[in-house]
């Protein structure tokens, strides 16, 4: 959970994180699921905004 609310901040998503365990605790029957989920999506932004900012920075060098 810890590792999940430190992906939303890095994606600038604080107030998301913050309210996100309140949300969770209203179905204790799908945390898990409901955890794997936001998860997954945090990683996935994560990893499309670092593939972007290196597309962007090799077209920035002229590596074409």
């Amino acid at each position: 959970m810890q590792t999940l609310i430190e992906n939303l901040q890095e994606i600038k998503l604080g107030a998301f994180a913050s309210g996100l365990e309140a949300a969770i605790d209203r179905y204790p029957e799908s945390r898990e699921a409901i955890i794997d989920a936001i998860s997954g999506l945090a990683k996935a932004e994560i990893a499309a905004r670092k593939e972007k900012a290196v597309a962007y920075r090799i077209k920035g060098a002229r590596f074409e």
